[in-house]
């Protein structure tokens, strides 16, 4: 008996060692690999927002600005009707409003020697010619000294004549010129009559805006209204 728990105590000791030392001996296992690294964004930079002078709006005739004393505003386009202007009261006039109507454009100054006459024929043509869409838009100048009242001048104009629509006083030569002069003699002149030569100055503007002919102010107003019935 006791022969028997000897040998069954030996064999329980063998066990565990073998056991022990196999746990020793075996081999380690490799590290786990360590977890990828987050992926890499760059920050973000938000672009600026591009700016163009110009681009957040488009603007009509009527609220362009134009640098210096003139007081019309030159707009992109080929007629009359790109350009906006002052009434003799500084209210602004964008020539727009008489698309389908036949304009005639007059340089005035009330001393001249040509005034009464060149009145006379306007307000006939006037009289005659309103009621077919003509409009005669007239711009006291003092380029000739002749106006030297300035816009006083247009204000007694346009008080006797309400049959014409009256502006502000412009240049119609030189540096200071209203750019619809400078249009309008571009579009009418050869390079001998460019500049305006003398007061009443007439510019025939047919219905689509274009000018299409322009006279001096020594032209026979008989002349000027077969013109004028020709666009009407």
């Amino acid at each position: 008996m006791n022969h028997n728990v000897c040998t069954i105590l030996f064999f329980a000791v063998i066990l565990l060692w073998t056991s022990q030392h196999t746990q020793s001996c075996k081999p380690n296992s490799p590290p786990s690999p360590p977890p990828p690294p987050p992926p890499h964004h760059p920050p973000h930079h938000p672009h600026p927002r591009s700016h163009h002078p110009g681009s957040e709006s488009t603007s009509s005739c009527a609220d362009e600005d134009y640098s210096g004393s003139s007081t019309s505003v030159e707009c992109a386009g080929s007629t009359v009707y790109s350009y906006t202007v002052k009434d003799v009261y500084g209210e602004d006039i964008c020539l727009q409003q008489y698309s389908g109507k036949v304009l005639l454009i007059v340089n005035y100054a009330e001393s001249c020697g040509l005034t009464d006459k060149n009145v006379k024929g306007l307000k006939a043509l006037s009289k005659k010619y309103k009621s077919q869409g003509l409009v005669i838009l007239i711009f006291p100048s003092n380029s000739f000294d002749e106006n030297p009242r300035g816009n006083e001048a247009g204000y007694q104009l346009a008080e006797k004549y309400p049959e014409f629509v009256v502006c502000s006083e412009v240049d119609v030569n030189g540096s200071s010129e209203e750019p619809l002069y400078k249009y309008l003699k571009k579009t009418t002149s050869t390079s001998s009559t460019r500049e305006i030569e003398w007061n009443f100055t007439k510019f025939l503007v047919n219905k689509q805006g274009v000018p299409v002919r322009r006279f001096s102010s020594t032209d026979d107003f008989d002349c000027i209204e077969s013109s004028v019935i020709e666009e009407c």
